[in-house]
This record gives structure tokens, C-alpha cells and sequence, in this order.
């Protein structure tokens, strides 16, 4: 009886052998090149400063250290130019707090120290006080600034048009920059308590305050109030209330240009659209106008 045979498989042999040093070198050197080369891209993009305005760098603020001139459309970190990877999250009307000038830098240290005592009082007496009663406590910068070693002059005034309250500061030397601390509280009718100012559809102030609301982001649920009550441009009061603050600054220059842009119309009858000063009325927008928000981050409201 025959067995029928199985063929065996044929052997093979492989040698494996490490790569030479040289191709090994090439293959780290190529994988080194290319992560400097990531790297290089990534930091480019992260740290670049954003495109100037039409005014590029060379205009700076009043009070700005090395500024030739009055403010422009174009100015380093104002409203038309960046400074810094923080910019590129700014408003068209917003500049960093880092990119004003010593004097101007004074001005609004001293502005949050004076909100805060203003809404002290707001809280106890329900009420913003004037800025001569926190002058008469030595509460900058309402208090005389010679006293405090300063050399700017200005004229406070208290200005509330329903939820809107400003504290509106005009320099006695019209080179300086013109100060604004905006207070919006919230509307009396909110659904809820805590939640942020919602205005009603009629009235100047009521539109205004809608207006800025809305381009803020100021519209949500009481819980992302609550969430957003330690940022700097929402604060809480004692009693509970929330409040969106902000500060504004317009130079002499902006003047001007507020009006030819559209502020006109913002003012009341016969009173020029670019004298602030002279307009009895709270401003509700000030953006709109000419000025330009002041920010120590560039937190989106």
C-alpha cells in the first residue's frame, strides 16, 4: 500500500540587520528639522501682532509716552490698531489698559478704586453718589488731583438716565483725554433676579441700554450672570444686584470724528455732537460716539 508523501515547505532565511549609522542620522535629523520647523510656525502665528489700522503705530494717545500728536483712528493698540496676541480679541472699540500712557494708566486705577467706593454707597443708600460727596472723602479721581501729586484737571459730573448711570470726567486742558465710567443696572421688569440688564423697547436710554446689552453679550440665564459676576466689567453689589461696568476714554482728536461718523443725532438740540460735556443726557452708547473702551484683558462681555 502506498503512503502518499507531503512536500515540505522551503526554508528561507532573512537576515535582519540594524540600519547604518548614516541612514539612522538622516531619519533624526529629518524629524528634528521638522518639529523646529512646527514649532517656529506655531509661535509665529500665536505671538504676531495683528495688522495696524490706517493710521498704522505712529499716532499715540494723549498722554502716551513717545506720542507726537493727538489721537487717530490708527493709534498703537487704539481702536484701529492691535497690541499684543490679546488684541486680536478686541472690539474694533476696545484697546488694553497695557497700551495707555503713565497719566492715562493713573486715571483708570484710580476709576476702579472710585467705583468701588461709589458702589458702596449705591449699595447702602440705594442711590450713585455725587462726585462732590466722594470728593469731600478724598476719593480719587474725583478728589483734587494736585493734593495727590497729579497734573490733570478734570470736571466730574453724575449723569443717570434710567439703568444707565455715568460718571463723566472732562479735562480742563482739552489735550487731555476725556474719561467715562459707564454703570448699566439692571432693568427693573428682568425675569429673574441676578440676571443682566434687559432694556424695554421704548426711550433713548432703554434703546441705548439694549444696544449695549446686546453687543456686550449681556443677554443670558441668571446662572451665567452669577458665573460672569467677578470679570471686570461685571460687578456685584452687597445687596445682590449685578452690574455691567466698563470705562471709555476719547481724546480731543475723536472729537471729530464722532461726529462725521454718525454721532450726530446723539447729542440734544443745539448742543454740539462732539462736546460731551455739554449734553445733559446719560451716554447709553459710548462706542457710537467716539470713545474708545479700556480693558486690562481682552475679555469679550
Amino acid at each position: 500500500m502506498d503512503v502518499p508523501s507531503t512536500s515540505q515547505p522551503a526554508v528561507r532565511t532573512v537576515e535582519i540587520a540594524p540600519p547604518s549609522a548614516r541612514a539612522e542620522t538622516w531619519n533624526v535629523l529629518r524629524a528634528a528639522v521638522l518639529i523646529v520647523l512646527a514649532t517656529w510656525i506655531y509661535i509665529a502665528d500665536t505671538a504676531a501682532p495683528g495688522a495696524s489700522g490706517a493710521g498704522g503705530g505712529a499716532a499715540g494717545w494723549p498722554g502716551e509716552a513717545g506720542a507726537p500728536g493727538q489721537a487717530g483712528a490708527g493709534g498703537r493698540g487704539g481702536p484701529g490698531g492691535r497690541d499684543g496676541d490679546d488684541a486680536r480679541d478686541l472690539m474694533p472699540y476696545q484697546r488694553l489698559f497695557r497700551s495707555l500712557g503713565g497719566d492715562d494708566q493713573r486715571l483708570f486705577r484710580e476709576l476702579q478704586e472710585g467705583l468701588l467706593e461709589a458702589e458702596n454707597v449705591r449699595s447702602s443708600t440705594r442711590r450713585w453718589p455725587a462726585p462732590t460727596a466722594l470728593a469731600a472723602r478724598g476719593i480719587p479721581p474725583f478728589a483734587d488731583a494736585a493734593g495727590r501729586g497729579g497734573r490733570r484737571l478734570y470736571r466730574w459730573q453724575l449723569l443717570q438716565e434710567g439703568p444707565i448711570v455715568n460718571y463723566l470726567g472732562m479735562p480742563a486742558d482739552r489735550r487731555d483725554p476725556a474719561f467715562l465710567l459707564l454703570v448699566q443696572e439692571p432693568d427693573p421688569g428682568a425675569p429673574a433676579e441676578g440676571s443682566l440688564p434687559r432694556a424695554p423697547a421704548g426711550g433713548r436710554a432703554a434703546q441705548g441700554a439694549r444696544q449695549i446689552a446686546d453687543v456686550a453679550g449681556a443677554a443670558g440665564t441668571a446662572a451665567a450672570a452669577g458665573a460672569q459676576a467677578t470679570d471686570e466689567v461685571h460687578h456685584r453689589l452687597a445687596d445682590g444686584t449685578l452690574l455691567h461696568v466698563s470705562v471709555w476714554l476719547r481724546g480731543a482728536a475723536a472729537a471729530g470724528g464722532a461726529s462725521a461718523a454718525g454721532g450726530a443725532g446723539a447729542a440734544g438740540p443745539g448742543v454740539p455732537a462732539d462736546d460731551p460735556g455739554r449734553d445733559p443726557r446719560a451716554i447709553a452708547v459710548p462706542y457710537a460716539r467716539g470713545w474708545t473702551q479700556v480693558l486690562v484683558g481682552a475679555t469679550r462681555q
